[in-house]
């Protein structure tokens, strides 16, 4: 026996107007656009190759130009990143290569996190690896991620206090708001009013749970894979994972070429965990509730 069609794929109704008004048929066409037999329907039979037909490509074309996320919204990939705001490492990552995917158009088909904790950890005098300066930095990002949806807003402020650690000036950070023309006070809110320390209790979990746990930061993990050495490839990674319809041109490159690395770094390529002279050797991480690690991070930002 044949196989049956799904005729009612979609419905067709046709409504006569009243020979005495017009002579006109309205004809509406209930359809979903990936049905094949939708699709065939209106590719041979509705549309004859005529002024119309331009029309609706032309619409069509606009539509994917404009609205990138409507092919590619449930197959973005996950970009993640895990770094400390003074890592010489990191910010050298963030200004000179991850900057890119806002240039060749990696960021309409990515959902990017940036998770500011890296090789932080608890005790009475500093959190972080770097001193007071960078819990105060790791903070103001974590707050302005939070309060700043928009991933173009919050990544330029990232940018700028990057590129100033980078120069010896990141005490200067507070000129990036200006320079940028963005209002600090809801960011500055945030981290007065201790929700920045909240912020960076979940980073500081998410960071010390992480399976595999990170050697270094800057660590890059694509769709729940980490990249490890090869972070600054993160380029190619995204463009193998990615599954979706409308494909940036960078991914169409030949795979030789499709590279995120603009230069070797005169430093050392990443940020590894018990380097800082202000720190004592680091214990191997014990898995905690997220209530005990809550309490110890508290206590250590109180201290």
């Amino acid at each position: 026996m044949a196989s049956l069609r799904p005729l009612f794929a979609f419905f067709l109704f046709t409504c006569l107007s009243s020979p005495s008004t017009s002579q006109n048929v309205t004809l509406s066409l209930y359809y979903e656009t990936l049905c094949p037999y939708c699709a065939d329907f209106i590719v041979n039979h509705l549309v004859k190759h005529g002024p119309n037909e331009c029309f609706l490509n032309a619409i069509e074309a606009c539509a994917i130009t404009t609205y990138p996320d409507v092919a590619s919204t449930s197959v973005k990939v996950n970009l993640s990143v895990y770094y400390e705001t003074l890592c010489t490492s990191c910010a050298n990552f963030i200004v000179k290569n991850l900057m890119s995917i806002f240039n060749n158009g990696l960021i309409d088909i990515i959902s990017l996190r940036m998770v500011p904790w890296g090789n932080a950890h608890i005790n009475r005098v500093d959190n972080s690896m770097n001193g007071l300066d960078e819990c105060e930095l790791n903070t103001i990002q974590a707050c302005a991620i939070n309060v700043w949806h928009d991933v173009n807003k919050y990544y330029a402020l990232i940018y700028c206090i990057e590129f100033l650690a980078i120069e010896g000036r990141h005490r200067n950070w507070q000129t990036c708001f200006d320079s940028l023309g963005l209002r600090a006070k809801s960011v500055l809110d945030c981290y007065n009013n201790g929700t920045g320390s909240k912020l960076e209790v979940e980073h500081g979990y998410e960071t010390a749970h992480l399976d595999p746990p990170h050697a270094f930061v800057p660590w890059v993990v694509v769709n729940y894979q980490p990249l490890g050495n090869d972070y600054k490839n993160f380029t190619t990674y995204i463009c193998n994972a990615y599954k979706g319809i409308v494909i940036p041109s960078v991914c169409k490159l030949p795979a030789a070429k499709i590279s995120s690395i603009k230069e070797a770094s005169p430093v050392r390529p990443v940020c590894c965990r018990g380097e800082a002279k202000n720190l004592t050797s680091l214990r191997p991480i014990k898995r905690k509730s997220r209530k005990a690690f809550q309490k110890e991070v508290s206590e250590g930002f109180r201290g």
